[in-house]
């Protein structure tokens, strides 16, 4: 019967440590500020701020629940009336300490009496900032995490220790030898513990011990241990069910006896695992619900562990591929031998922008080949863990199959296309009868017939901007290259569209000015009218909503590889519900915001499309009185591309 090895016991795992204070920031950015606040609202920790007389002048909700008061409540109260400062760990004590300017930061504990009745005491560590003007206090700020669980568990840690210390001490092992001849038995006094029997009220035979065995594993039990006397060795797991009616799980080890009576006598070692059993249960639970889920949902998990060199990738990824589990080698580079040849420069990049500004989480979309030949579009949604020095360990995600979504908005583009191919016609034959009305070819028209034309005029003119934008949206869907054959400076490109769009600019009663310009060239490889329309929707949105007589502000930099272009207006800004959608088709703010301005809602897409198509990407921030839209292009090696 098997049992621990003398020193094969676990040793207690030791408690983990509390992250590093991050540096104190300041900022004047009101989103920044706002995020801020949110994060010391919804803090886990206690927030307390209080003024030079220690009196409190703000704090967080959970530091109003540690006190078991209401904000309101707390504020103007002496700190000295709600928590004990000399409690503080110091020899000093809080006031000696509060006084002393060599000491901005005092750290110590606190405790709190029970809030209710039956609990104990709140542990709190204090990480107090003493704040000073001229040499004085002039406010404290005091952030308290409440340590108690895990003062507790350090406790049952001290415990465990103490108790494992003490059965290597007694050399808590379960000895036992069977004598297979004569059936009797001989135990060690930790072994009778483990079976929950006495010494006196036992008879040591190998009977009364299958007694003590599960009868559901009594049977495997004695089989097993008569084979092992043939085969000179036992390892095996089984349920005991004590004299007290309690289970427990054992393992037993054990070996031939060397000597004249090998042939018949096992000597070997008995351990309680049942805890560890039920652990094992639970996780083999946890494994067979996250299989089910994984076979429920049309994702494909994955997983590349970079630090080990392992990967994993869920049957429905296989299926994704056309293959099935274990027919290729599951790999930390399947997923890029799998991907489309054409995708991977820009899959590349994505990855490498990521994980230069440490990105956590990203999402793509691109194609993998599947294993009949054809090419499946998916949609990569991924995680990833860095170690201390930035650098990726760990890399999992999911992938979707978007086959039936590609297909639906290739339809639904097909159809805007179609329709707007057919209302072209017609509605350029309307335009030009409107056009002659108002040109008198019917005669004088009066107030209101005339007030009419221009109506229908106007509208007309907007019908004929939205189809000339879907058509020119289509094309770019088609077009199979917008880069051009040399490289463009991406400055010079900049300066040509600011003054092709003066006009623009003079009509709104505002100023494009081109502020920052790079030391040196920037090459990039995109059509020179292609964008023309990049920077021309976001120069003609920025017009629209720039305050009168004031000036747009046009930066060019170079920003981690890419070639930055960057619109600066001092307007309201974009409203919270567009945030989501601003680069989406047909998008448009809402019409009773005071912020919008009309339009087809197509422009920031068609932005959007060609700088991608580029191998670039756009995005914007915004605060009400300054709102940035970029569009960022990758930058060629000018000793490859003979850029100026």
């Amino acid at each position: 019967m098997a049992m621990l090895d003398p020193d094969g016991s676990q040793t207690p795992a030791t408690a983990e440590g509390l992250p590093a204070d991050d540096p104190e920031r300041t900022t004047t950015d009101p989103e920044q500020l706002e995020r801020f606040r949110v994060l010391v609202e919804h803090s886990e920790e206690g927030i307390v701020e209080l003024d030079a007389a220690e009196r409190v002048t703000y704090v967080n909700r959970r530091m109003a629940e540690l006190l078991d008061a209401s904000p309101t409540a707390l504020l103007g109260q002496p700190i000295s009336g709600l928590v004990d400062p000399t409690q503080l760990q110091a020899e000093s004590g809080w006031s000696g300490r509060v006084d002393d300017p060599s000491t901005p930061v005092l750290r110590g504990e606190v405790t709190l009496p029970a809030a209710r009745a039956g609990e104990p005491p709140r542990t709190l560590q204090v990480a107090a900032h003493v704040h000073r003007r001229d040499g004085e206090v002039h406010r404290i700020t005091a952030v308290l995490t409440d340590v108690t669980e895990r003062q507790l568990r350090l406790e049952e840690l001290e415990e465990s220790r103490t108790r494992h210390r003490e059965a290597q001490r007694r050399a808590r092992l379960g000895h036992w030898r069977s004598d297979t001849r004569t059936g009797a038995l001989t135990w060690s006094a930790m072994t009778y513990r483990i079976f929950g029997v006495t010494r006196e009220a036992f008879p040591a035979t190998f009977s009364a011990f299958l007694d003590l065995v599960h009868p559901a594993d009594r049977d495997r039990v004695a089989h097993t241990e008569r084979v092992a006397l043939q085969q000179g060795s036992l390892d095996h797991t089984y349920r005991v069910r004590r004299p007290d009616g309690e289970e427990r799980v054992v393992r037993e080890l054990a070996e031939r006896a060397r000597g004249a009576d090998g042939d018949h006598v096992l000597e070997g070692t008995v351990q309680d695992i049942t805890e560890l059993h039920r652990a094992q249960e639970a996780l083999a639970a946890n494994e067979e619900l996250l299989a089910r889920v994984l076979r429920a949902t049309n994702d494909g998990w994955w997983d590349a562990n970079l630090a080990a060199g392992t990967a994993f990738h869920s049957a429905r990824w296989w299926q994704i591929h056309g293959y099935e589990p274990g027919q290729l080698e599951d790999t930390l580079t399947i997923a890029r031998e799998l991907t489309d040849p054409e995708e991977l420069p820009r899959l590349q990049a994505e990855l490498d922008r990521v994980v230069a500004e440490r990105r956590e989480s990203f999402t793509t979309r691109t194609r993998v080949q599947h294993r009949d030949g054809h090419l499946v579009p998916v949609e990569i949604n991924g995680v990833v863990d860095y170690d201390d020095d930035g650098t990726p360990v760990r890399v999992s995600g999911a992938l979707t199959d978007i086959t039936d979504l590609v297909a639906a908005q290739r339809l639904q583009e097909e159809f805007v296309s179609t329709v707007s191919h057919e209302l072209r016609t017609p509605l350029t034959t309307i335009g030009g009868a409107l056009e002659s009305l108002a040109g008198g070819v019917a005669g004088e028209l009066g107030l209101p017939a005339r007030a009419l034309v221009e109506m229908g005029l106007r509208n007309t003119a907007r019908l004929r901007a939205l189809i000339d934008e879907l058509l020119d949206l289509e094309g770019l869907l088609v077009e199979e290259s917008i880069t051009s054959e040399a490289p463009q400076d991406l400055g010079l490109l900049v300066l040509d569209a600011v003054e092709l769009h003066g006009g623009l600019a003079a009509s709104h009663q505002v100023r494009f000015a081109v502020t920052e310009q790079p030391d040196e060239p920037l090459a990039v490889r995109l059509q020179p009218a292609r964008f023309q329309q990049v920077l021309g929707n976001f120069l003609s949105n920025a017009a629209k909503y720039a305050p009168t007589g004031s000036t747009v502000e046009v930066r060019v930099r170079a920003h981690g590889g890419y070639g930055r272009v960057e619109v600066v207006d001092r307007g309201p800004g974009v409203p919270d519900s567009f945030a989501s959608r601003a680069f989406q088709r047909f998008a448009q703010a809402d019409p009773s915001d005071p912020r919008s301005r009309g339009g087809t809602g197509l422009g920031l897409a068609i932005t959007r499309e060609i700088a991608e198509r580029a191998g670039g990407r756009v995005g914007y921030s915004s605060a009400p009185g300054r709102t940035v839209f970029h569009v960022e292009l990758p930058l060629q090696d000018r000793d490859d591309t003979g850029a100026p």
